[in-house]
């Protein structure tokens, strides 16, 4: 029978009577009971959530004042929001252990959200569905493309228009990886393809991590303590580790929400040419 988080002990007492309780403390039990260890890094994680938090208003700062279109802003924000959302739902998850799938659930629909805007950005900074088809009507895209077919050299090259058309029953992540390679080049200066990178990493490492720690709880790795059971300790040094990892991106992601060297900042000055914010930029090759 499958187990949930929140396990239902049976304990048979000396009388014989019996008596259920939950493995998963409620966050006043964990409050009240918690140990120094446990202290200690929820003390460590909710700072390292406000720091990121913190960089997504410094971001969001520069997205609101050196971006033109609205709609634009609107989408760089949702990318920005990444870390701080999977920071936040993490550290509350911490401090409030039954909520561990409901943190993972939102983590999940965030991922398929940004996977979203970040095609819609893709097609925005080419200034639309229309001018993205005659800027790509001539180029082409290997379905070689790893992870997924890099051993099938006999696969077509096809139009990279013609990909949209079925880009939507393809594994959202694969399908996200082939249709922008096709676009780093021309929006290299919109730093499109730092920002694949970005929401891939913390897809896979999310992917990847998850189940590792729901196996290493199954089978007991993580010891049992008065306070959380040992599927309940998986989860949260999962989210322990989430927090770290979203801290050190988000920091790192600052290289490509810095206006200086993201075409989509117009507003700011520099070696760019764009009269119009709905045109893609004219790069100047000399800087």
């Amino acid at each position: 029978m499958h187990r949930s988080n929140v396990i239902i002990d049976e304990k048979v007492h000396l009388n014989g009577t019996r008596s259920f309780i939950s493995l998963t403390p409620s966050a006043e039990e964990f409050a009240k009971n918690i140990t120094s260890l446990y202290l200690t890094f929820n003390i460590l994680c909710t700072i390292a959530a406000l720091l990121i938090v913190g960089n997504f208003f410094l971001h969001a700062y520069f997205i609101f004042k050196y971006i033109t279109k609205r709609s634009r802003a609107s989408k760089l924000l949702w990318l920005a929001g990444l870390y701080p959302i999977i920071g936040t739902v993490s550290v509350l998850a911490m401090w409030i252990p039954r909520s561990f799938s409901l943190s993972d659930m939102i983590i999940m629909l965030y991922f398929a959200r940004c996977l979203y805007v970040y095609v819609d950005y893709v097609i925005d900074c080419f200034g639309g569905h229309e001018k993205m088809s005659q800027a790509l009507a001539e180029e082409t895209i290997k379905m070689n493309t790893p992870p997924c077919c890099c051993c099938c050299s006999c696969l077509p090259d096809t139009s990279a228009v013609g990909i949209l058309t079925t880009i939507s029953s393809m594994v959202a992540l694969y399908g996200i990886i082939v249709f922008s390679k096709v676009a780093m080049l021309p929006l290299r200066h919109f730093k499109v393809g730092e920002l694949k990178i970005f929401v891939q990493i913390t897809i896979v490492l999310h992917s990847i991590q998850e189940p590792i720690f729901a196996n290493l709880g199954s089978y007991e790795v993580f010891q049992s303590g008065p306070l959380l059971h040992e599927r309940d300790a998986a989860n949260y040094w999962l989210h322990c580790l989430l927090i770290a990892e979203s801290l050190i991106m988000s920091l790192l992601s600052s290289l490509i929400f810095r206006p200086q060297v993201n075409a989509a900042f117009d507003r700011f000055p520099r070696k760019y040419q764009q009269s119009n914010p709905e045109e893609p930029a004219v790069i100047n090759d000399k800087f």
